[in-house]
This record gives C-alpha cells, sequence and structure tokens, in this order.
C-alpha cells in the first residue's frame, strides 16, 4: 500500500524549501550582484572611452566636441562656463562616432541613469570629465576621485548626484575630497578644502550632506 503524505510533513517539506530559499536568496544578495555588475559595466565603459579620447586627441590636437559624442549637445554654456551633455548611442539622435567607436555605451540604467559629457569648449576642447552615478555608494573608488560627497557640473544641486568620473590627464580628482569642505556662496566648485570654521559662507542650496555639514560648520546658521 502506497504510504501518503499527511498535512503536516507537508507543511514540514514546504517549509523547509522556504527557508532553504530564503537563505540562498540573503547568501547570494541579488540586488548587490546587480549593482556590482551595473557598476562594472560603468568603470569599463568610462575607461575605454577615455582611452579612445586620448586617441582622438593625438590625431587631432582636440577632445571630442560635445555635438560628436552626445544626443543633447547644446552650444550654450552651463553657469561655470563648461558644457556638458549625455552620452547614449540608444537615443534618436546620438551621432556617429565612427571609426572611434562604432556604438557610444549607455549607463546601463539608461535612461534613468545617464553618462555625463563635461569639457572646456564645444570647438577643440582641451580637456573632458566623464561622470557617472556608481550603484555601489561604500566604493572605495568613489573616495579615489574625490566624491564621496557628489561631484557637481553645474549650479543645480541634482547634478551633484554623480559620484564617479573619469577624466584628461590634466583633469586631477575632485579637490573637495573630505569632510572638511566649505562651499561658499562665490563659486560652483569647491572654493577650498579646510577646517570649518563659524565664519564660512555656505551655500544652502547645496543637497542635504551639504546642508547639514554646513549647518554644523556654520555655527548652526
Amino acid at each position: 500500500m502506497k504510504k501518503s503524505f499527511t498535512i503536516l510533513e507537508l507543511i514540514i517539506v514546504v517549509a523547509l524549501i522556504a527557508l532553504i530559499a530564503t537563505a540562498v536568496i540573503v547568501f547570494l544578495n541579488p540586488i548587490n550582484q546587480f549593482q556590482k555588475a551595473w557598476d562594472g559595466k560603468r568603470k569599463n565603459e568610462l575607461s575605454e572611452m577615455r582611452k579612445i579620447f586620448e586617441d582622438y586627441y593625438n590625431d587631432k590636437q582636440c577632445y571630442p566636441k560635445p555635438a560628436e559624442l552626445c544626443y543633447d549637445a547644446s552650444g550654450v554654456p552651463i553657469a561655470d562656463g563648461s558644457y556638458t551633455c549625455h552620452i547614449c548611442s540608444h537615443m534618436t539622435d546620438s551621432p556617429n562616432f565612427s571609426p572611434y567607436m562604432a556604438t557610444l555605451p549607455c549607463d546601463p540604467q539608461s535612461p534613468g541613469k545617464k553618462y555625463l559629457y563635461q569639457t572646456n569648449d564645444n570647438t577643440c576642447p582641451k580637456w573632458f570629465r566623464i561622470f557617472t552615478r556608481l550603484s555601489n555608494t561604500k566604493d572605495t573608488a568613489i573616495d579615489e576621485v574625490g566624491c564621496r560627497f557628489g561631484c557637481g557640473v553645474n549650479s543645480n544641486p541634482a547634478d551633484y548626484s554623480y559620484n564617479y568620473f573619469v577624466g584628461s590627464p590634466n583633469i586631477g580628482v575632485n579637490s573637495c575630497s573630505t569632510l572638511e569642505v566649505i562651499f561658499q556662496k562665490s563659486g560652483l566648485q569647491c572654493d577650498g578644502c579646510k577646517t570649518p570654521s563659524t565664519t564660512d559662507t555656505c551655500d544652502y542650496d547645496r543637497p542635504l550632506y551639504f546642508n547639514d555639514h554646513c549647518t554644523v560648520a556654520c555655527g548652526g546658521q
């Protein structure tokens, strides 16, 4: 005679399967795995673009113009005098950058996130940066480029969401790389990294982490 499972035995089996499945999910942490894959792709693509842009410079003595890379290139500079635009070949107006690159890359979370190109000129650029936002905000690469508190390219606080970039050799890391940073009204970028004091004039239009730091640095103003 065949022996059938009792309800209690079925409940125990289902519970064990659920427990094992939960343990596997916790151990593998799929969200973290996705973030690592996205960030790896971002770093590789930005590194590859940097190398190709150097080849371009060796050929033309200029870095690529925004209009040669971006689907939204504009001839209008932003507040600090530089030019910014976004790179993604999936967009309708994305230009053809061959023979240097057959296809311009897109952020792996596009269109929610975009690679941002910044340069000093729209006719013959002499420096460039390419910005992205890494999903793993604890990545040490963020500190290596000085973007622990965000990298900004405009007066719009939303632009400070970028936390990683690569650039031409004449562009160093972000000088604002420690907690001892004061953003003053007189400049769009960091005016200097120094020990905070109550005499500092803080820019309260910055994102929350800047505001919190400035509140402390400026004596709770």
